[in-house]
């Protein structure tokens, strides 16, 4: 990792493993620093989300494997906000009230909570009920709740999934305003890498329950780019190709996808 000795630590893993009957988080230890937007990277199964579970407690760890510095941890909700996959809101409840009990949970001044609303342009919803809300709008709703708190660690789990243009562009810009405005940490998991790479300053990149690389964009590029073809424009997206990809899988899915193209475009022709 790069030198990091000035920075306070927000969070600190310390070899996290974790069992399950067809997977295993194997010996996981990082440190994430104040100011760091850490993005979580790795195929389906790689362990994302079994890592957040585990880091936020919901699956039980031993108190050596997670610690957490500056946050309350008898309640790390009270400083942790956090947006899961799946909305944790009651969808029979109009958005006002659900913004109002999570305010009041918080003890946090509900003028607050309406500028946010309006930042993510969602003012004209507050009288709706919450499981009417469209896709994006949700994902917006959950992400004003993670924030209501004014968090010192925010935890997004894939934000931007299943989300319009529009709303995930309204999401992105408001990521970006508050890394300016704030020196909190951020974890963020996403499948859009290059969603990731605007908002992040350090990824991890994850491989059937282990870590395969923790660091910044410029040295993964050092790292897997020979010096003669090194260029600043070689894109996360095209990294994760050839760390996830080897040779061999590349070659083999080239030709079988070379042959099922052949037997569908000669399909379509005996149709015409």
């Amino acid at each position: 990792m790069e030198d990091n000795k000035e920075k306070k630590i927000v969070l600190e893993v310390n070899n996290l493993s974790k069992s399950f009957k067809t997977f295993v988080l194997n010996d996981i230890s990082f440190k994430l620093y104040e100011n760091d937007c850490l993005g979580l990277i790795g195929p389906n199964g790689s362990g994302k989300t079994t890592l957040i579970y585990s880091i936020l407690n919901i699956y039980k760890q031993s108190k050596k494997s997670v610690i957490f510095h500056s946050i309350d941890k008898k309640n790390i909700f009270k400083d942790v906000g956090v947006q899961f996959q799946e909305n944790f809101f009651n969808p029979n409840m109009k958005v006002i009230d659900v913004l109002k009990i999570f305010s009041y949970r918080f003890d946090v001044d509900f003028n607050f909570v309406l500028k946010l609303v309006r930042f993510m342009k969602l003012t004209s919803r507050l009288r709706f009920i919450a499981g009417k809300l469209s896709g994006g709008e949700r994902q917006k709703l959950g992400l004003i709740l993670a924030l209501i708190n004014k968090p010192k660690l925010l935890v997004l789990d894939e934000i931007t999934s299943n989300v319009d243009p529009l709303s995930r562009q309204d999401i992105l810009e408001f990521l970006s305003f508050y890394r300016k405005i704030q020196k909190n940490s951020m974890i963020v998991v996403s499948h859009y890498l290059e969603e990731l790479q605007k908002i992040c300053n350090r990824y991890i990149f994850l491989k059937k329950g282990k870590i395969i690389f923790d660091g910044t964009l410029d040295k993964l590029r050092n790292l897997i780019i020979p010096k003669e073809h090194q260029n600043k424009n070689i894109s996360l997206e095209t990294l994760y190709e050839i760390i996830y990809r080897d040779e061999i899988e590349i070659r083999t899915n080239f030709f079988a996808n070379k042959q099922l193209f052949n037997e569908i475009e000669k399909s379509f022709l005996e149709n015409e």
